[in-house]
């Protein structure tokens, strides 16, 4: 039985703005509510309704873990560049009424990328639904929601998509890759047939170290069902970080 792989947390922030009601209580007197159940029609409707497009019998929604991100662990500066946008009075609520009524899943200190591919891997037929261009970097079907169209992302182009970011980095994720190497570089390097080790090969002898190469793989890499078993992560050169061990 497929399961569309919802990345639920631009739609509950949607569902949390879609609370906010004016209501006249008399002639010219106005007064704000929120009224939860606006969230709980616009999510059941939208999810259906997203299942049914990619044509799952059954959806699940994925949120990023409770407790801190374990990329920030890796490099304190991931995602700290990212503009703090004033969160809806009514997304904590939202969240909480989706945990007890909705579907929901997610794994303790993970991000929604890395639980979407872990539960894709569990059945061919899965379909991810998420505008998120990380989410490229891994094979499998996904649905970009934005853009409604259906990306059949085969294994070699989600190896030519993490090697670009291993060589460009990702501002947006706040890590920089090789200096001076754009997306055209990249591109013709990759087409070269450049491997995971040679491009860190590029590291060292740009002066950067195996360590920061390191740390951008790991920053870079979306989780899969080999890289992560009950708390312990498999990071680069044979690594691992236990996130039963990371402070809440």
């Amino acid at each position: 039985m497929s399961r569309a792989i919802i990345d639920a947390d631009s739609y509950m922030y949607r569902a949390a703005i879609s609370c906010k009601e004016l209501i006249e209580i008399e002639p010219e007197v106005w007064y704000e509510a929120y009224i939860l159940n606006n969230a709980r029609n616009y999510l059941r409707d939208t999810m259906n309704e997203l299942a049914s497009k990619v044509g799952c019998s059954e959806y699940v929604m994925v949120t990023g873990g409770s407790g801190i991100n374990f990329r920030k662990v890796i490099n304190p500066s991931y995602k700290s560049n990212r503009k703090q946008q004033q969160r809806p009075i009514m997304l904590e609520k939202v969240k909480t009424m989706c945990m007890e009524e909705f579907p929901m899943c997610y794994i303790p200190h993970l991000e929604a990328d890395d639980t979407c591919r872990i539960l894709l891997e569990e059945n061919k037929d899965n379909v991810v639904v998420s505008i998120d261009k990380d989410l490229r970097t891994f094979s499998g079907k996904i649905y970009d929601s934005y853009h409604d169209a259906m990306r059949f992302i085969t294994p070699q182009q989600a190896e030519a998509n993490f090697k670009r970011q291993l060589l460009i980095g990702d501002k947006t994720d706040g890590y920089d890759g090789l200096p001076k190497v754009g997306p055209a570089t990249a591109n013709k390097l990759i087409l070269d047939g450049i491997t995971i080790d040679e491009i860190a090969q590029m590291y060292i002898d740009k002066g950067l170290g195996i360590e920061t190469f390191e740390t951008v793989y790991n920053c870079a890499k979306i989780l899969s069902k080999e890289d992560y078993k009950d708390g312990i992560i498999k990071l680069y050169g044979g690594k691992t970080l236990d996130t039963t061990r990371i402070q809440q």
